[in-house]
């Protein structure tokens, strides 16, 4: 079987969203209300920018791509929602266009996300807690997610103190101020330890308050004392690869182990895109 040409019919502005039916071949089959609060406030405040697909089946609509968006809307109350009407292919185009929409539906690259936040931060006013929390409305993520990348803007200055003397790097001291975000003391309390640890103490400071977020400073400190625990991955890639992966690395004040490390655990933390 072989698939076929994707024709667009019409733009339905306005479809009863009780008249669309999920298709058998969406690919979708995991997790699909995952993170669909941050879905339902971009939409909430921007609209449907990315309206679904669907295919006419009598007097009712197939959804071949858009299962989130459409639970998000079902979720705010919609009666309609814009859908692109396409005529009907085979089932192995329709499972095509899931599968396409979906592996190609990545998030922004990291250096663009910082450059978008760092413009809306400076685009509003008043106190960094109030910014963060009117940023993560308007693009539909958490505050957390908004500071870790405003996180070198939002160092506390005795902290900025430490990297321009050379007790910390400007990586560890946004990586602190990411983790322990919004307590500053606390920022700061665990930045006067770390200018005592090693690499691998540091480390796991932040793998304990990854894994205890209410982890107290003593608590942070001494999981970093205790000798490691942790398992080795080994992986084989391309020389080509590597030598992108050092670039990438190299932006961001690190090297590549702790780079692949890092996204490894964004991922865990922010789940499936």
């Amino acid at each position: 079987m072989s698939t076929d040409e994707v024709v667009f019919s019409s733009l339905d502005k306005a479809l009863p969203i009780e008249k669309i039916d999920l298709s058998k071949r969406n690919v979708r089959l995991t997790k699909p209300a995952d993170r669909l609060e941050e879905l339902k406030s971009s939409i909430k405040r921007l609209g449907l920018i990315q309206p679904p697909v669907v295919i006419q089946r009598k007097d009712r609509y197939e959804l071949v791509a858009g299962q989130r968006r459409l639970l998000a809307c079902k979720e705010l109350g919609w009666a309609t929602m814009p859908a692109l009407v396409i005529k009907p292919v085979s089932p192995l185009t329709e499972e095509m266009i899931s599968f396409g929409e979906n592996i190609h539906r990545r998030k922004l690259p990291y250096d663009d996300t910082i450059r978008v936040c760092d413009q809306l931060y400076n685009s509003y006013t008043g106190p960094a807690s109030r910014r963060i929390k009117r940023m993560s409305l308007d693009l539909g993520i958490s505050p957390g997610t908004v500071a870790k990348y405003l996180a070198y803007r939002l160092v506390p200055h005795n902290v900025q103190q430490f990297v321009v003397e050379g007790k910390l790097s400007a990586s560890l001291a946004y990586r602190l101020t990411s983790a322990f975000w919004p307590n500053l003391e606390m920022i700061e309390s665990v930045a006067i330890e770390a200018t005592k640890m090693t690499k691998a103490e540091w480390e796991r400071a932040l793998d304990a308050k990854r894994q205890n977020p209410k982890a107290t400073v003593r608590e942070v400190v001494e999981a970093a004392r205790k000798p490691p625990s942790r398992q080795d991955i080994v992986i084989q890639i391309d020389l080509e690869t590597y030598t992108e992966l050092e670039k990438v690395a190299a932006k961001r004040n690190t090297d590549v182990q702790n780079l692949v490390r890092r996204l490894i655990l964004d991922f865990i933390e922010e789940g499936e895109p």
